[in-house]
């Protein structure tokens, strides 16, 4: 017992570390990229020590014998994992995508890679150790639920010390977006570190955490959107695992699921649900494609209220008469059909566009200068966005009522 309590003890200096880190001001990029990781690499060190003593095994599954979910619980949780943040592009095709923050170079992404990997490894050392060492039949539940929250208090300890909970917005933001996804997240880990061992949690949190590091585009919905669905995506993947995984108790249940797995890989899948992804997040990254959501009627029939439409950048001299483009107009965006091209055109520019909605009597009243050309409309998906027109209608209702 007193090993348990040295492991808890462990996690509690690095609360206070954590504490002193904030206080003293140290450089956020020591902070983030050395410190914090040693900390963890430390825990990590402490629990493979107190683990080989006491012979608790975190690394292999002895609950789940074999998995419908991918071959083993490494194969499971990379599975899981992609489809978590499938639902992320998913939000983000339909509310929109924003830029990540963070600057990606080779360099930036090799240190973040390294500093994420061993952050990661601290934490689901800590949470298998702990979860295999007091769970029992008996305080399964409660077991789970304290481990989940001790794991979300070391992964998130200093960014709890440093909220500033006298601000009823900046308090709600953070217990929406930050604390109950990462519990939510933090409980689906835990169940697969009991049942599939440490590697299992490992790979479906890096893959989920490795996407909002250096995805370049990431979801940008309003903060209550995001909240929601950051806090849904692991409650889903959680069915998903229960409906995938089995127990099997005897050499004859072994021989039944294998016939019935029917000897396929999943390897298959997992490459193309990466394939997919890749796709889509390096189109709408690094090649300008974005999706826009259609609000009101003036294409109509062509573009209808709640269409989708997938813009591609286009040069000057392709755009034809006929094309539907979309350019920018004071502080909005516009998609309108191109409806004549003046060749010579006035203030210095060398040609401008008269554009015209499908269901306007008359053109635009401006023309549209070549460098207010956002793109071009290359793909139209209906009515998709209803769900982001309603929701942002509802928001702005919520707001409007509070305000």
């Amino acid at each position: 017992m007193w090993y348990i309590l040295l492991t808890i003890y462990a996690g509690l200096i690095y609360l206070v570390a954590c504490n002193i880190i904030t206080r003293t001001g140290i450089d956020p990029i020591l902070k983030s990229y050395a410190i914090l990781p040693m900390m963890r690499l430390s825990v990590l060190m402490l629990v493979l020590y107190i683990a080989k003593i006491e012979e608790v095994d975190i690394f292999y599954s002895r609950k789940v014998r074999r998995w419908e979910l991918g071959r083993n619980p490494i194969e499971g949780g990379i599975l899981l994992g992609i489809f978590h943040i499938s639902l992320y592009v998913i939000i983000g095709l339909l509310f929109g995508f924003g830029k990540n923050p963070y600057v990606i170079t080779p360099v930036s992404l090799v240190l973040g890679l390294s500093v994420l990997v061993t952050n990661l490894l601290g934490i689901e050392a800590f949470r298998t150790y702990m979860v295999r060492r007091v769970v029992s039949e008996k305080t399964f539940t409660l077991c789970i639920v304290t481990v989940a929250i001790l794991a979300v208090i070391l992964r998130e300890g200093l960014e709890i010390l440093s909220i500033d909970f006298n601000d009823p917005l900046i308090t709600m933001k953070f217990i929406g977006e930050d604390l109950i996804p990462s519990i939510t997240m933090s409980l689906l880990a835990t169940y697969m570190a009991f049942i599939g061992g440490m590697f299992s949690s490992f790979s479906y949190v890096v893959v989920v955490e490795g996407f909002e590091w250096f995805s370049p585009l990431l979801p940008d919905p309003n903060w209550m959107i995001l909240s929601f669905i950051k806090t849904i995506a692991p409650v889903v993947a959680f069915m998903v695992l229960q409906s995938e995984t089995v127990i099997t108790l005897s050499h004859r249940t072994r021989r039944k699921m294998k016939a019935r797995h029917g000897g396929k890989s999943p390897y298959g899948w997992i490459a193309s649900s990466i394939a997919c992804l890749v796709i889509v997040l390096f189109s709408f990254g690094y090649f300008g494609v974005h999706p826009l959501v259609i609000c009101s009627g003036s294409m109509e029939p062509t573009l209808e209220v709640g269409d989708v439409v997938i813009i591609a950048p286009v040069k000057v001299d392709e755009i034809k008469v006929g094309d539907i483009v979309e350019y920018r107009s004071t502080n909005m965006s516009i998609v309108h059909r191109v409806h004549n091209i003046r060749k010579v055109g006035s203030h210095g520019y060398q040609v401008e566009f008269i554009t015209k909605g499908d269901a306007n009597d008359i053109p635009d009243p401006d023309p549209v200068h070549p460098d207010q050309i956002v793109g071009k409309v290359i793909l139209v998906i209906p009515k998709i966005g209803w769900i982001s027109l309603f929701t942002e209608k509802l928001y702005r209702g919520i707001m409007g009522t509070s305000a």
